[in-house]
């Protein structure tokens, strides 16, 4: 049974009624299929207004099968990053006559299949996925996935990668810390959890021993004994920029210079380094082109049901700040 038009207190028939058409014309204007005069749709806009008449969203999306709304899950809100990259994504959503929803899972795997739940229910028609998990329930009901800052490693019709070059990311980071003269590096990672920063570590790793440079690395902890790694290290890659945020401040209140004592790199390039000080070099993700790629990329797969099996991979870039000696462009 398809829902009522309207809310509670009009329908598609009382519309029909009050404009003194029938309810095939108003249904025609409605779901813009088929021929509605320019008198006609005059006195079905001048009724929809009277009466306060907003259509079902429901009932038009069982008539469509389609609702023009996306959703996308991000793992965290207090990361900068997927805000930043969030409101690229509505942006571009917008602009090519899609609604898009925003699913927070912070981390959680059992909230991420409420959300699918939600996705399901609700008739969503592709989904942008940055939490590193691809639900199989949304892959059987065969909805277009993007898996977006993630490799999918699962082969399937329906669900294709566009992501940043960590592993690039990870060398351009080595290469920079060594050029600008340093010996020791630390690589202070993230979660190896998720294939973004198993890359970026490796890429840091390889090219710090194609350079004959010692390089290790240890999982970034805000207890850290910052004295002890000065001591011992003369640049660190941290995994990203809210962690280098938080990196620098301890070692400044150790009386610890920054880049003079030790030389700090971050990455994604989040738009709070144009807030603070000392401004921190970073590896930039290309998050416009990210976004614009996963929207282009869903809207396609939506549009033509086709397969998509073509993944994107675009490059990161080094942004020099003064956090370490390098030369800035």
């Amino acid at each position: 049974m398809i829902p009522h038009e309207g809310d509670s207190m009009s329908t598609i028939k009382d519309v029909a009624k009050e404009a003194g058409l029938g309810v095939s014309t108003v249904s025609r204007y409605l779901t813009k299929k088929g021929y509605v005069s320019i008198e006609s749709k005059k006195k079905i806009e001048k009724a929809i207004k009277s009466l306060n008449f907003y259509p079902s969203a429901i009932a038009q999306a069982i008539r469509s099968n389609k609702t023009n709304t996306i959703a996308f899950l991000i793992p965290s809100l207090s990361n900068q990053f997927f805000p930043q990259l969030a409101t690229f994504i509505e942006n571009f959503s917008f602009e090519n006559g899609l609604k898009m929803i925003l699913c927070n899972t912070n981390g959680d795997v059992s909230r991420e299949e409420k959300y699918v739940d939600v996705i399901i229910q609700n008739r969503i028609d592709g989904v942008i996925s940055a939490t590193g998990k691809i639900s199989q329930r949304i892959i059987e009901k065969n909805i277009p996935i993007v898996s977006l800052d993630r490799i999918n490693d699962k082969s399937n019709d329906y669900v294709v990668t566009v992501t940043a070059n960590h592993y690039l990311g990870g060398k351009q980071a080595a290469d920079h810390l060594i050029d600008c003269g340093c010996e020791k590096l630390l690589d202070l990672n993230g979660s190896e959890e998720f294939e973004p920063m198993y890359l970026r570590k490796k890429g840091f790793k390889d090219q710090a021993m194609k350079r004959n440079v010692s390089a290790d690395a240890i999982p970034f902890n805000s207890d850290y004994d910052v004295l002890k790694i000065a001591k011992e290290y003369d640049g660190i890659f941290v995994w990203n920029d809210f962690s280098a945020i938080a990196f620098i401040a301890k070692c400044l209140e150790n009386g610890i210079n920054i880049p003079d004592d030790l030389q700090v790199i971050g990455y994604d390039d989040i738009d709070l380094l144009k807030y603070i000080y000392p401004k921190i070099t970073s590896i930039s993700q290309p998050m416009n082109e990210l976004a614009r790629e996963a929207v282009n990329k869903i809207l396609k797969m939506i549009s033509t049901k086709g397969k998509i099996t073509r993944n994107i991979i675009l490059d990161t870039k080094l942004i020099v700040r003064d956090t370490t000696k390098g030369q800035k462009k």
